[in-house]
């Protein structure tokens, strides 16, 4: 069996996907087609360079262009589109055409526009376009439910994890607690950090936690734009920003912090929640999506809905003065790993994968 790859995203991130599918026997070859070179014994990957690396839409169209050429050229089983926008469009189109099966894995809400109450006809456009998709993977439970509603046949649906190596992230002991909150991930618009600014505000003005600590580790394009928020609230004193690739680092990090904090609107699953919780911190979210399927309310951490800012913020203060349940929180986190290891595991999703692409 040859099958066909088309993703985006960073290298660590796109690897905890694909690599159960590296591993199964049956399959021949891998073609990758991405914007960046990928590196693996299994895998042709495909990327733009020279001219065709110039531009976005230039970049776009050779990953079209390839696509097309190895159907043309190699006997491909599958398709496989991760995320809807601009991958899973391409391969249904392509599968459509070429009579080929098709796979899309769905990243998150932001994939169908979820999140853009008013884009009714964009939303309309691409379920139709992931309707044509054989097989979809998605995040997590709330939205296998969300799918079947919308008329997708069960059978069609599964929940494919990101391979996790709990030995990456785990509970140091003896660290100082230098942060009460951390946030990790993207600088960009669906994050909704300038949010999670307007609740650091409340908390410093509002709350009287004049001395509280939130740590940023990322990038991206709204860095200069959180600059801006921060001085504009007069918080510049409390809040510090770092950029970290390195795990072992970034474990430290988690670590030195208290709780993890995320605002964002139209995620699936983020694997930082993951790695939050294997390093004992609580997580203080809004309920979207799959989030609920591991941080589970009064348990590792606190939900609340959507743009509820004063709920929110109520349930860090809450969490920072009351130092007995904040211990017993992070006392639950411990449970996570057992809970969920299997979920993560290597063997388990080459199993999952086995079992999907037969």
């Amino acid at each position: 069996m040859n099958i066909i790859i088309y993703a985006g995203m960073i290298e660590r991130k796109l690897w905890s996907k694909i690599e159960p599918i590296t591993k199964i026997k049956f399959i021949k070859k891998i073609y990758l087609i991405r914007k960046e070179e990928f590196k693996n014994s299994k895998i042709k990957c495909y990327f733009p360079s020279g001219i065709w690396n110039k531009t976005a839409l230039l970049k776009n169209l050779y990953c079209l262009f390839k696509i097309i050429q190895i159907v043309n050229k190699q006997d491909i089983t599958y398709l496989i589109g991760i995320g809807l926008i601009p991958h899973g469009i391409i391969i249904n189109i392509i599968g459509k055409i070429f009579n080929i099966k098709k796979i899309n894995l769905l990243m998150g809400k932001n994939d169908l526009f979820l999140t853009f109450p008013t884009k009714k006809t964009i939303q309309k456009i691409l379920f139709k376009i992931l309707y044509m998709a054989d097989i979809i993977g998605t995040r997590g439970t709330n939205s296998k439910k969300w799918l079947i509603k919308q008329g997708i046949n069960s059978k069609k649906i599964f929940i494919p994890h990101n391979i996790f190596n709990f030995k990456d992230f785990y509970i140091k002991k003896n660290l100082l607690k230098e942060y009460d909150l951390i946030y990790v991930g993207l600088f960009k618009k669906y994050k909704r950090l300038d949010l999670l600014l307007e609740i650091l505000k409340r908390l410093v003005y509002d709350y009287k936690l004049k001395n509280i600590k939130l740590l940023l580790v990322g990038n991206g394009p709204m860095y200069k734009e959180l600059k801006i928020i921060i001085k504009k609230y007069d918080i510049e004193k409390n809040v510090q920003f770092k950029n970290s690739e390195n795990v072992k680092y970034l474990n430290d990090l988690y670590n030195k912090s208290k709780l993890f904090i995320m605002t964002s609107h139209g995620e699936g699953l983020p694997m930082v929640l993951v790695e939050a919780l294997s390093c004992g911190l609580p997580v203080l979210a809004f309920n979207d999506a799959d989030i609920s399927d591991i941080v589970i309310e009064g348990k590792n951490g606190l939900l609340c809905e959507i743009n509820n800012l004063d709920k929110f913020s109520k349930n860090i203060y809450k969490l920072l003065k009351e130092k007995k349940y904040l211990k017993e929180m992070q006392s639950n986190t411990k449970m996570f790993k057992k809970e969920k290891k299997m979920q993560y595991n290597l063997n388990y999703n080459i199993k999952l994968w086995e079992k999907i692409l037969k």
